[in-house]
């Protein structure tokens, strides 16, 4: 609503044309936007226009260009792009100082909310929070419902849009896979010299986070591989903003960069939502298992909800039985298991002694059940 008009030009696509008129016409900007707006048949506003340049890394000669066109102060200009294209893209162009860089991360709970259109739930979100009061339960249950479907799908906008557009978790997954690809091959391609370092570390973060290490084991990259030797693979993958870094800080107080530690650090993927069919078998033979054991199928068939609700909750996107979790924990607990907690148990579906029975009767008796309670603090 800021602008009443706008111009995007995607570089990669972009005409040859297109690109003659930055080459030929800077000195000219009046002929520049004439044939610029003539072009793409959109008239220009003095300051309501704006123009966007995509995938701008393939364009160099327009990234210098926007030091004139900002000095003829008519327009607004945006580009956009890959990062570490832009960063390696520099030469024979003078990078303009009227650039401001913003960061962008991956959609965060409140724009997935959004996107999915729960504008109203995120409302009574805010204002439960700001004035410390409960939602609610069934409020509680669907911000809770929705926001382990965030954990699932991921905060990536491709992979939010295909949710939104289809529903079907098997093609969101499909795009996470190929985001995937594409930051190895973005490794590969522009991390001359740590190339195999950056993509070792990058392959490696899963399992290291699965083994809930205080910090990451340089010694699972290679037996005699230390710190020092991965420094710049670790860095070039931070500055791309491919992976976060934790650095463990000796006086976590003011100033915590003055304390910090850099041999010793945290690797995580940069994206949320990145789990995949290949890592499940890192779930087996924990120590604990935190698992739902949300309803008694009788119980939950013949309740006071309605038939939709129903078969949402017994559905695969729905939640776990007493008997479903029983099965899935009787297929990843091993020698090494010693607890587990069941939690979600619904109040109006499940009793706590029917979730315990059932899972008591599959599990080995070694193994340590505990119970949580709604509405209750364990």
């Amino acid at each position: 609503n800021e602008y009443n008009s706008y111009i995007l030009i995607d570089f990669y696509v972009a005409s040859t044309e297109v690109k003659e008129l930055f080459e030929k016409y800077l000195d000219d900007l009046d002929t520049f936007f004439m044939r610029i707006s003539a072009y793409y048949s959109v008239k220009l506003y003095e300051r309501k226009t704006i123009f966007i340049f995509d995938e701008v890394q393939f364009f160099p000669r327009a990234r210098a260009a926007i030091k004139y066109l900002v000095a003829d102060g008519r327009y607004d200009y945006l580009e956009t792009g890959s990062l570490l294209s832009i960063k390696k893209n520099t030469q024979n162009i003078l990078i303009p100082s009227e650039e401001h860089h913003l960061k962008m991360n991956p959609m965060d709970f409140e724009e997935f909310l959004l996107a999915l259109k729960e504008e109203a739930l995120f409302s009574v979100i805010k204002q439960c929070f700001e004035k410390k009061q409960p939602m609610g339960q069934a409020l509680h249950r669907k911000a809770m419902d929705l926001f382990r479907l965030y954990l699932i799908v991921g905060g990536m906008p491709q992979a939010v849009n295909e949710y939104c557009l289809s529903k079907n978790f098997e093609k969101v997954d499909s795009i996470k896979r190929q985001i995937l690809e594409l930051y190895r091959n973005d490794i590969q391609k522009h991390a001359k010299g740590s190339e195999l370092k950056a993509q070792s570390i990058f392959d490696e973060i899963p399992a290291q986070l699965s083994k809930h290490e205080k910090k990451f084991k340089i010694s699972s990259l290679k037996k005699e591989a230390r710190m020092r030797d991965y420094d710049d693979a670790f860095m070039w993958l931070s500055d791309s903003r491919i992976v976060n870094i934790c650095y463990n800080s000796d006086e976590p107080n003011v100033g915590l960069k003055l304390n910090m530690t850099r041999t010793t650090l945290k690797c995580y993927m940069a994206d949320t939502g990145m789990i995949h069919q290949k890592f499940h078998n890192l779930m087996k033979n924990k120590t604990l298992y935190i698992f739902e054991s949300n309803h008694d199928i009788f119980m939950e068939m013949n309740g006071t909800k309605d038939e939709i609700t129903k078969i949402r909750n017994i559905g695969d996107m729905g939640h776990l039985s007493n008997e479903d979790c029983a099965m899935y924990l009787n297929k990843l607990i091993g020698n090494d298991t010693t607890d587990i907690i069941l939690i979600h148990i619904s109040e109006h579906d499940n009793l706590p002694e029917k979730a315990y029975e059932v899972n008591r009767n599959s599990i080995i008796d070694d193994i340590k059940i505990h119970m949580s309670y709604p509405n209750m603090i364990s």
